[in-house]
């Protein structure tokens, strides 16, 4: 049985980050691309929330909290800079892959919601 395609566009899967992905994630059921871009989403930027809310309570560490400041901002940015590219590149039909959070997505997320 071949894999239908969606009418979904797939830079969706990154509009909102691990949100939109996880609600992809759990009701698309046929096409393929769009489960692993939605897989994607949801762990890379499900990751990231997870790494700024253990950034937040660094910052509160007395005298080393302005370092924790300015590593925030730079994941920030960084952040920023990759959601853009990860839409992009989705409406253009290709995949990026980002070390361990990509892995972690296709080995454990593809199968959450069979």
């Amino acid at each position: 049985m071949s894999a239908q395609k969606s009418t979904t566009p797939k830079w969706v899967a990154y509009i909102v980050g691990w949100i939109t992905g996880l609600i992809l994630l759990a009701t698309e059921k046929q096409d393929e691309d769009l489960r692993w871009h939605a897989a994607n989403s949801t762990a890379i930027f499900g990751g990231l929330t997870v790494l700024e809310i253990v950034m937040s309570l660094l910052v509160r560490i007395p005298v080393l909290g302005w370092l924790f400041i300015v590593i925030n901002s730079l994941v920030g940015l960084a952040a920023f800079v990759l959601w853009i590219l990860l839409m992009v590149k989705a409406g253009n039909g290709e995949r990026i892959r980002i070390p361990f959070l990509t892995d972690f997505a296709e080995k454990n997320l593809l199968n959450l919601f069979k």
